[in-house]
């Protein structure tokens, strides 16, 4: 896949010099990857490193050379074929000899022809044994720009447990009920790999600010995981992302509406962030949250529950949530979300607990249905309208 003569900075990928990454039990060197265009794809070679291919002319190739011509497999069928694992003349011993000889094609082209009932399949079987085929011994990698989706995709399936059964999908119906747009003001309470706030980062473009708030004294070292992995410049983490604990916004609502705090001008902190210590760009950080929230009017709130019950803050976080403005709270069970839908009930307007559900197909010429496998339910959400009754 040749990258086009002209591209933005951003789609480029610019680091990885004499870096090595494992992808299962695979060192692969990634330096061959400085200057190549995201979206891209590689072949692993057998000196670890990655070599730029054209998957469309790759896959052509190595689908070709093992079938037949489709009137020949037009009149054939799988009735007479026995699975009883000797269709191979190869073993397993000689495959793995094989295996650090040739290439993955060569290996391909190698099984079909000691395959005793490959020239039997069907058309659809033979490239069905192709895929499979390729899946196990062609080494290609296509290397994608960091986004939200592929994070939750690739957190999901580690484990659902991982980001507390939130999908991708839920997670978008999150954003549009609470109705994310560059330039809002949002409280997250994010327990999960900072998810939330990196949805929101994602979803605002760096261009707003976002108040992450941690339920723990001092936050621990994974609650902005996910956030860096979008890579974003420093400059615009900083700027947009703050952090602030539940005991602060606690007195903070306590305080009289509408006091107000001033802050150091964003200009000169960009000015002297290099000389000042962690300590005191903390310090700033807090200051900065605590008097976008003396306002009390944040755009929207989003909330995600793991180890503590929503009913027991969502009163306080309210007070900083601006009339008319949305908030959304996701629970993978339902009994915590009844008892905020109880105490929110004659506060708030629009108060719905909806339960997501999605079902994805496979859709290909001649052929589609639904994926054999899936998960039945993400989890419950409940959102609602903040109103003065």
């Amino acid at each position: 896949m040749e990258p086009p003569s002209t591209c933005n900075d951003d789609d480029i990928i610019n680091d990885g010099v004499d870096k090595y990454f494992y992808m299962g039990k695979q060192k692969i060197n990634i330096s061959s990857l400085i200057g190549q265009k995201f979206g891209s794809t590689f072949q692993l070679t057998s000196d670890k490193n990655l070599k730029l291919v054209n998957v469309f002319d790759f896959c052509n190739t190595t689908t070709k050379d093992g079938l037949n011509s489709q009137e020949a497999n037009e009149q054939k069928d799988n009735r007479f074929i026995k699975d009883d694992n000797r269709s191979q003349k190869l073993t397993r011993n000689d495959i793995e000899k094989i295996k650090k000889e040739i290439s993955g094609e060569e290996i391909i082209k190698t099984l079909v022809e000691n395959s005793s009932t490959f020239e039997e399949k069907n058309k659809f079987s033979q490239q069905k044994y192709l895929v499979k085929k390729k899946q196990k011994y062609l080494n290609l990698f296509t290397v994608f720009k960091p986004s939200i989706k592929l994070l939750m995709e690739m957190y999901f399936a580690k484990g659902p447990s991982k980001n507390n059964f939130l999908r991708v999908d839920t997670l978008s119906q999150m954003l549009t009920l609470c109705n994310v747009m560059a330039g809002g003001n949002y409280m997250v309470v994010d327990s999960n790999l900072g998810i939330l706030s990196a949805g929101l980062m994602e979803r605002t473009a760096g261009k707003g600010s976002i108040v992450q708030i941690f339920n723990e004294t001092i936050p621990n070292g994974s609650y902005r995981q996910a956030v860096y992995a979008l890579n974003y410049p420093e400059s615009v983490v900083s700027e947009s992302l703050l952090s602030l604990s539940l005991n602060d916004v606690y007195e903070l609502s306590l305080e009289e509406n509408g006091s107000t705090c001033e802050t150091m001008p964003t200009g000169v902190q960009k000015d002297s962030r290099q000389m000042l210590t962690k300590r005191e760009m903390r310090l700033q950080e807090v200051t900065r949250a605590k008097s976008l929230l003396r306002h009390r009017d944040m755009h929207g709130l989003l909330l995600l529950t793991k180890d503590y019950d929503p009913s027991s803050m969502i009163h306080i976080l309210l007070q900083f949530l601006g009339l008319s403005r949305p908030f959304v709270i996701f629970s993978h069970s339902i009994d915590p979300l009844k008892e905020c839908y109880i105490q929110l009930k004659g506060k708030c307007l629009f108060l719905r607990i909806s339960e997501t559900w999605l079902r994805k197909y496979q859709v290909l010429e001649g052929r589609t249905r639904p994926e054999m496998t899936m998960n039945s339910s993400s989890g419950f959400v409940l959102s609602g309208i903040k109103a003065e009754i």
